[in-house]
């Protein structure tokens, strides 16, 4: 009887480990910019770090998600925990303006949104909407009425980093 019990919770353990694998096999992480972007990115990056570099990478003109494909939820690097944790909203450097983030995915494309609030909750700027298509895996974005098209890369994401719910 112990023995029949104890199979049945190694069998038990073992889909409850699938069901996080699926989950970690889902995130996925872009890098996007234009030609001169890749080039200084190739030349000064090591490619495995590149969820660790949200900072550098967009000192050079590039920027980064980290996100799951299936649901849409956007995710941050800590550092100090090695995981990734949700990422919904970051303050500006002075701390007036709140940022809000939030993405979803519509058929072969990943929508990206943000929306800043002062101090007030009031509306900060209007809402960008940033489109990236998983099939030519461009980025099409549009600030200030300009409109922008940049070309994206996976990055890896390494399996042994947690990820926060």
């Amino acid at each position: 009887m112990k023995r029949y019990l104890f199979t049945i919770f190694l069998i038990s353990v073992s889909f409850f480990n699938v069901g996080f694998k699926h989950q970690n096999n889902a995130i996925v992480g872009i890098v996007c910019g234009d030609q001169e972007f890749f080039k200084n990115l190739k030349e000064s990056f090591l490619q495995k770090n590149l969820y660790k570099k949200f900072k550098e990478i967009s000192e050079i003109y590039g920027f980064t998600w980290i996100f799951n494909k299936n649901t849409g939820q956007i995710f941050s690097y800590e550092r100090y925990s090695d995981s990734f944790k949700p990422f919904n909203e970051e303050k500006s450097l002075s701390g007036e303006i709140t940022y809000k983030y939030q993405a979803q995915r519509e058929e072969n494309k990943m929508i990206f949104k943000s929306q800043g609030y002062d101090q007030n909750n009031n509306k900060y700027e209007s809402e960008a909407i940033e489109v990236f298509n998983f099939d030519d895996m461009s980025y099409k974005s549009e600030f200030d009425g300009k409109k922008y098209e940049d070309q994206c890369e996976y990055f890896p994401i390494p399996k042994e980093v947690n990820v926060q719910s």
